[in-house]
């Protein structure tokens, strides 16, 4: 199935959607990581002196994706699935590789578990800089 616009199908496919639960759990997961905290200091290498320790992420300020953390932290969305990551031929296959291909044949490749036998590899992010692959004709 996938989101449905006056009759035309945008988006991915539902299957593969997360929910913003799945994204909370993956900033949680970040946020307190310990092996990803830098300890604020003065400047000189020593502690603050009021003893408190400040910490920011070392991935603050870059990209992440979602269910590409969901496996490092193991973690899952809300109903126990964990989506593919948007970079991985398991996603970008079912959701743009069969654009213009019949409706039932799509079912019956699902039906027979032929999506299931798609390598999760995944793309590098230089090629997904480039963005959606240009519409089929």
């Amino acid at each position: 199935r996938t989101q449905r616009r006056q009759g035309e199908e945008v988006g991915i496919p539902l299957e593969n959607a997360e929910t913003p639960r799945f994204t909370g759990r993956a900033i949680i997961s970040v946020a307190t990581d310990p092996s990803l905290a830098v300890t604020s200091t003065n400047g000189d290498g020593n502690a603050k002196k009021d003893g408190r320790m400040q910490s920011s992420s070392i991935k603050s300020g870059s990209f992440q994706v979602v269910a590409e953390l969901a496996e490092k932290y193991d973690f899952t969305d809300e109903n126990g699935n964990r989506p593919p990551s948007i970079r991985s031929l398991k996603f970008l296959i079912p959701a743009y590789g069969l654009n213009g291909i019949d409706e039932k044949l799509k079912e019956n490749l699902k039906k027979f578990g032929l999506f299931q036998i798609i390598p999760d590899w995944k793309l590098p992010f230089w090629i997904m800089e480039n963005g959606a692959p240009p519409p089929s004709d």
